[in-house]
């Protein structure tokens, strides 16, 4: 055995080479062959050892030099943490992505919030205090604040560096896309689900609707045929009330049905829209003379305030007439009995707008907000007043269309003023130009 103590670069200093020390002990004594075969052979197993250590250093710096290399090569943003988060080292990969994260840095400046701040310090204070060299990776799912909103898992591993130094080394793997997709997925299940949701209110809505018209057409149906075939006869103005009601009946299906029609045809895009010059006064005759029995039926007067009969504005008259038809039934429905609603037309700089003001209840700023939404009767579906909710919503796409707008203008308590502006023939090229382009008509308030 050799002795630490004196290491051979020592003796080699003292008594020369190996071969002249062999030789000066074989000259100076023969009696001790036995000492120059064990120095023999330890020097045999020192080169052995010497080699064996070579070879393992060369392994040695084979191994650093390929995990230095897969360091810097790999994509993956990849961190040397030292105790407490500083970073000190980033690859190629952290440094791309992250530029303003350098060595030095704290890692946990990586986190968008103090939540997963606290998870990360968390995590390196349970891999400084294993006494493992190998724990469990630490993974943080967390959106970052660098790298415009990347989200993804921090997965973090102990390490033992010189000296024992107790090292993490950090990689982000990015999971953007992924989670975004998830987010896009739930996002589409919701709204699936909330058209699910949608669709049933439809139908309930709808069914409800034609039920109750249905049910009086074959209600009224069945009696006139008792009358008639002397079963159960009647007096003539009860059998003429019978049929005026089976007439309202047929009035409201095709009301509902025409409705549901239109605004499927809007939304679709394929309704034709033929806007020419006309005049604006015969139009609201017809539509007056239309509601006529409609207002009657309700007990509600509809008083005309102010006429324009040269008014001419660019519009199509078919749709025009159906935009005032569907204010002046909706003023009709809501305005309380023995109540009045008021018909004017105002003259503008750059076209006309038709007023309709009826003395119901008002709506709020919230109902206000919601007022031309589809199938939203502001609880009106509670009021026992009939209808599907369609009529503002088909007018405002209507006006819109034709170059023109619908308002409301309300207060809780005093009524509501619906209004229809539609413009006049010198404007009518600018007004459907700037329609077309996206932007709203210039309405004089």
């Amino acid at each position: 055995m050799v002795d630490d103590r004196f290491p051979p670069q020592e003796a080699a200093k003292l008594f020369g080479p190996w071969d002249t020390l062999m030789g000066q002990l074989r000259d100076t004594s023969d009696a001790a062959p036995e000492l120059i075969e064990a120095l023999r052979t330890a020097h045999v197993e020192l080169e052995l050892q010497a080699d064996e250590l070579r070879r393992s250093q060369e392994v040695i710096s084979s191994a650093l030099a390929t995990s230095d290399a897969m360091f810097e090569v790999l994509p993956l943003p990849l961190w040397v943490v030292a105790g407490g988060g500083r970073i000190v080292r980033a690859n190629a990969g952290a440094m791309a992505m992250f530029a303003a994260l350098r060595v030095g840095d704290d890692l946990s400046d990586l986190l968008s919030t103090a939540r997963d701040r606290t998870r990360l310090s968390r995590a390196l204070e349970s891999i400084a205090s294993a006494g493992s060299a190998s724990v469990p990776a630490v993974e943080i799912r967390a959106d970052l604040k660098e790298g415009a909103g990347y989200r993804g898992d921090l997965r973090m591993r102990r390490v033992v560096g010189d000296g024992g130094r107790v090292l993490a080394v950090a990689a982000f793997v990015d999971l953007t896309r992924e989670m975004n997709r998830e987010a896009a997925l739930d996002m589409a299940l919701a709204q699936a689900n909330d058209a699910a949701l949608a669709k049933s209110d439809f139908l309930r809505a709808v069914s409800h609707e034609l039920r109750t018209p249905l049910n009086a057409v074959v209600g009224f149906s069945q009696l006139l045929q008792r009358h008639f075939d002397g079963s159960s006869p009647v007096e003539a103005s009860t059998g003429l009330d019978w049929i005026k009601t089976l007439g309202t009946a047929a009035r409201h299906l095709t009301t509902l049905v025409s409705d549901l029609i239109d605004l499927q045809v809007l939304e679709a895009g394929r309704m034709r829209i033929q806007c020419v010059d006309v005049q604006l006064q015969p139009l609201i005759n017809e539509a007056v003379e239309l509601t006529r029995y409609r207002f009657e039926q309700h007990g509600v007067k509809l008083i005309i305030l102010a006429e324009h009969e040269a008014a001419v504005v660019h519009t199509d008259p078919a749709r025009c007439k159906q935009v005032i038809l569907n204010l002046l039934d909706n003023a009709a429905k809501y305005t309380p009995r023995s109540r009045s609603v008021y018909l004017e037309v105002e003259a503008q700089a750059v076209g006309y707008r038709v007023i309709v003001r009826d003395e119901g209840p008002g709506l709020t700023r919230s109902q206000q907000a919601n007022l031309f939404e589809a199938f939203n009767r502001l609880g009106a579906e509670r009021s026992g007043v009939q209808g599907l909710g369609l009529g503002l919503a088909i007018s405002r796409q209507l006006a819109v269309r034709m170059g023109g707008q619908v308002g409301c203008d309300s207060a809780p308590g005093r009524g509501s003023q619906f209004w229809c502006w539609l413009p006049a023939t010198s404007q009518a090229m600018r007004r459907a130009d700037k329609v077309a382009a996206g932007g709203k008509p210039e309405i004089d308030d």
